[in-house]
């Protein structure tokens, strides 16, 4: 009896991580799909002063009839971030947060290197606008802030709304 129940454990674990991963990769496919025809779509830039001194900077990428890609650049004197926003329309399914910090002031670096950058990416995956997965690699302490970037989501579509 005891087999069966650990049997019927480990058989669901492994279809739910299955499951996890196939929804992982689907929503990777799409984004890449979408990454493929960016020249192809209408695409908008606007400047974001307020946000950073050092510049911050966003790209919407569009069709006639929805948003594909939001493209949101925040420069800071010791580091920078990229918010990829994988959209279907005003629905977000997927952000890839590309995080750059700089280990010495950025006048001083000559390239980008270990010794001179620490760089790390995080991945959420949406289903209808409501987070269910987020990967970060294994040596990532910081905790992540969906909030803030749902929130940010929101401003960049009030922005988008208004130009």
């Amino acid at each position: 009896m005891k087999f069966i129940y650990t049997f019927l454990l480990i058989l669901t674990s492994i279809l739910a991580y299955s499951e996890e991963q196939l929804f992982s990769v689907s929503l990777q496919n799409q984004a890449e799909e979408t990454n493929k025809k960016l020249n192809y779509f209408e695409h908008r830039f606007v400047e974001r002063p307020e946000v950073s001194s050092q510049g911050a900077s966003v790209i919407y990428f569009y069709t006639k009839d929805s948003l594909k890609l939001i493209k949101d650049n925040i420069y800071g004197e010791m580091g920078q971030s990229e918010l990829l926003f994988y959209m279907d329309d005003t629905t977000v399914y997927y952000i890839v947060e590309k995080i750059t910090n700089y280990k010495i002031p950025f006048t001083e670096i000559k390239s980008f290197t270990e010794k001179t950058v620490e760089e790390k990416t995080r991945k959420y995956y949406f289903y209808k606008n409501k987070l269910e997965m987020v990967y970060k690699e294994k040596s990532d302490q910081d905790p992540f802030n969906s909030d803030f970037l749902l929130q940010e989501l929101k401003d960049l579509l009030v922005i988008y709304k208004k130009n």
